[in-house]
């Protein structure tokens, strides 16, 4: 199935989940559930630097937004996975 994961803007308190659908070393397409659309385009719009936490791998990708489109979007990584050493709120 696909891995659970939450997509934080850079200043952002609170995330949004999502789900990745496919991951390489250099990016990940990631898919937001219908109800998350509108926050997404509302708070993430305009930004392009997202943070993307991976709780189940216990990492985080600093990422750059490249490509959206309806509830699906692309992301680059742009730094090598981060260890979270605890759940990050």
């Amino acid at each position: 199935g696909m891995t659970p994961a939450v997509i934080y803007a850079e200043d952002a308190v609170d995330g949004i989940p999502c789900l990745i659908k496919d991951m390489s070393t250099t990016g990940a397409r990631l898919e937001l559930q219908e109800k998350w659309t509108y926050p997404f385009k509302s708070t993430f719009g305009h930004l392009d630097r997202v943070r993307l936490v991976v709780r189940a791998d216990r990492v985080m990708y600093d990422c750059k937004l490249i490509r959206r489109k309806d509830n699906e979007f692309g992301v680059k990584f742009t730094a090598p996975p981060k260890p979270i050493a605890k759940i990050v709120r």
